[in-house]
């Protein structure tokens, strides 16, 4: 039988006992059958007739295809803001254009193809959409159950970077693989197998849960993501599920529906903070987070990322003004923590406690504040608080990629170098990828004698950010490490320069003069956790979230 999308002006014929499927946009519900496709008067007409006229309809046919192909991948003209509802292929073009936004990668992520069609078909059930979700959502959840996949940390970056649906898919199909997921890979993945049983869900971002006592997304960096379905059609209200953690839909306290452009900002953001951390790509990472602000404004997530590539790249009025839009647009647990950061450039260890407290006022489960605790802990050499707030981070998010290298400044503390080498060897082992951790890494095996390791360690640094960085990157490593620590071979001491500091900075505050103050943990903003410091330099007055920081500071963040 022959049928025909009205969708995208495609015909193709289907056969088979189950429902057909336009082979373009995967929809069930915009076919209409042709009636007299095949049929027996074609039969009875002459041999060269029927040659010919089979010809004009095949070339018609290839025509309306290659047409209806073009038509689905170009632009069309949109004007104001994108809707929340399934864009077709042409309008994300169109928004994408509209905001400056060139890339031919983007709109596969609503590719419903392959092995998300398949999955869709199999396992969205039912005669609502409510139904078809819930079976689906059930299918994925099953999957977790399998090992299919895990949860990865939100405060670390991920080699590979962020995944399209159809590259997902095919990772459930596998018992016992133990793919490391975000959540924003596997909600999306829902939210486009949905669209192919024509569900009109959207993606969502879960702000907070019911009862739940650490923020869903703890780094700040990447958000929490659900699916979302109108609970009437055509309606703007929506059921939030979750099928990254299998949460109900009424314990999502908080959230916000993000059109597809808004989705394709969260997927531009994920590919700035590997970008930067994973990769060392500064230039690569502002230019991604940049688009990812043009696509969602409203995102903390996007402008925290933001603020903290432009602190690297040395715009330190910008990178404020960005910090405090995203404090602006939500004061959650996670921009308290970075308002805290702040404060504690600026010497003011009041506000920086006053926000940390805040954090965990609602959140006394928030890892990545204890740990913040734990550096100020350290940097005023009070071990025993030190060492409670670590644990209370360890116990919080025991895969909190801040803990091996927290505890090595405490066995530092303690003066045992041995043990603090070795912790620093766990650093290296679960987060190679990461040129922050490898630097911190370094300066703690420079303090426990292990200079050949330093050296590797300072080399395989340098080797990983892009040749533009290198120079900068070569005098932060011979301020950090000594000046033989790119050489190789030196003497069986490295002396670092008069006055240098950990890559943490906490443990050697200065006392505030309106010169210069630094912040470690400041790198975690952004795709780790130690190895970087907030740098503030110069003076003045200025108002708003900031607590007070004038335009005339330049926000560095340091590796």
């Amino acid at each position: 039988m022959k049928y025909l999308c009205v969708q995208c002006d495609k015909s193709f014929v289907h056969d088979g006992p189950d429902r057909p499927r336009c082979p373009s946009c995967m929809r069930v519900s915009s076919l209409e059958e042709m009636k007299g496709a095949g049929g027996t008067q074609a039969s009875k007409r002459p041999p060269q007739r029927t040659l010919f006229v089979g010809g004009l309809v095949l070339a018609a046919v290839a025509f309306a295809g290659a047409y209806a192909l073009w038509f689905r991948n170009a632009p069309e003209a949109v004007n104001g803001e994108p809707e929340k509802r399934p864009l077709r292929s042409g309008e994300v073009l169109g928004f994408l254009a509209k905001e400056g936004v060139s890339d031919a990668t983007l709109p596969t992520f609503f590719d419903a193809s392959g092995a998300t069609s398949d999955f869709a078909s199999d396992h969205a059930k039912g005669d609502s959409s409510a139904s078809k979700t819930k079976s689906l959502v059930a299918a994925i959840r099953a999957r977790a159950s399998k090992q299919a996949f895990v949860p990865w940390s939100p405060s670390t970056p991920r080699e590979p970077a962020v995944r399209a649906p159809s590259a997902v898919f095919p990772l459930l199909a596998k018992d016992g693989g133990r793919a490391h997921l975000f959540p924003l890979e596997v909600a999306l993945a829902a939210v486009v197998a949905l669209r192919a049983e024509d569900v009109p869900a959207m993606l969502a971002e879960v702000i907070r849960f019911e009862a739940e006592t650490a923020p869903p997304d703890p780094s700040g960096k990447f958000g929490y993501y659900g699916v979302a379905v109108p609970t009437k059609p055509g309606g703007d209200e929506y059921d939030i599920f979750d099928p990254y953690a299998g949460r109900e839909p009424k314990s999502v306290a908080e959230s916000r529906v993000l059109t597809d452009i808004q989705a394709l900002g969260a997927v531009l953001n994920h590919r700035a903070v590997h970008a930067y951390a994973v990769e060392g790509k500064t230039s690569e990472a502002l230019a991604l987070s940049e688009k990812a602000v043009a696509l969602d404004p409203l995102s903390p997530n996007a402008r925290g990322v933001h603020a903290s590539v432009l602190s690297f790249s040395g715009g330190g009025p910008e990178a404020l003004r960005e910090f405090e839009a995203a404090s602006s647009i939500r004061l959650d647990p996670p921009r308290q923590l970075f308002l805290a950061q702040i404060a504690l450039a600026r010497q003011d260890l009041d506000g920086a406690n006053k926000h940390i407290a805040e954090a965990l006022r609602d959140h006394p489960d928030f890892g990545e504040a204890h740990a913040l605790l734990a550096q100020i802990r350290l940097a005023g050499r009070d071990s025993s608080g030190a060492k409670s707030e670590i644990e209370a981070a360890e116990a919080a998010d025991s895969d909190l990629p801040s803990l091996p290298l927290l505890w090595a400044d405490y066995h530092m503390l303690q003066g045992d170098m041995e043990l603090a080498a070795k912790f620093a060897d766990k650093a290296l082992a679960t987060a190679r990828h990461n040129w922050q951790v490898r630097l911190k890494a370094a300066w703690v095996l420079r303090a426990a004698g292990r200079y050949d390791e330093m050296r590797v360690e300072a080399k395989r640094v340098l080797d990983a950010v892009p040749a533009a960085q290198r120079d900068v990157m070569k005098q932060t490593i011979e301020q950090l490490l000594g000046p033989t620590a790119l050489e190789d071979s030196g003497p069986s001491e490295v002396a670092a320069p008069s006055g240098a500091e950990s890559p943490e900075g906490v443990a050697a505050l200065p006392e505030a003069n309106g010169e210069e103050f630094k912040l470690g943990q400041g790198s975690s903003l952004l795709g780790g956790d130690t190895g970087g410091g907030l740098r503030l330099q110069g003076g003045g007055s200025g108002s708003g979230a900031t607590g007070g920081l004038g335009d005339d500071f330049q926000l560095k963040l340091e590796p």
